[in-house]
């Protein structure tokens, strides 16, 4: 689990990230994709990923600021995380209380069993 030095997750988790390699190729670090040239502009999508209980909450953290951080807001509707019906009640109330943050209001959870 990763280790809280102060401050929210997210905050740790986007300090993480900026330490993390680039490892796109050459031509892709310098590419700026401008969003407001898409044809149809009124265009959105949906982001939906998995989440295994325990042995993924970091990983699910680091996913979920990743893409909140790095995907224009106006861009999707909705980031869907399909959950597998974990029962540990550590598990769901360390997610929960992560995804009260208000840059995760477009986040749902889907629980799968």
């Amino acid at each position: 689990m990763l280790q809280r030095s102060g401050g929210d997750d997210a905050v740790v988790l986007s300090r993480i990230l900026d330490l993390m390699p680039d490892t796109r190729p050459m031509r892709c670090r310098d590419h700026a994709y401008e969003f407001t040239r898409l044809e149809v502009p009124d265009v959105k999508v949906s982001i939906v990923t998995h989440f295994s209980g325990a042995y993924d909450l970091d990983n699910m953290k680091l996913t979920l600021t990743s893409v909140v951080l790095h995907t224009p807001y106006d861009l999707y509707n909705e980031i869907v995380v399909i959950d597998d019906g974990t029962d540990s009640q550590q598990i769901q109330q360390a997610l929960a209380t992560f995804l009260q943050d208000s840059r995760f209001n477009k986040v749902s959870r889907s629980c799968v069993v």
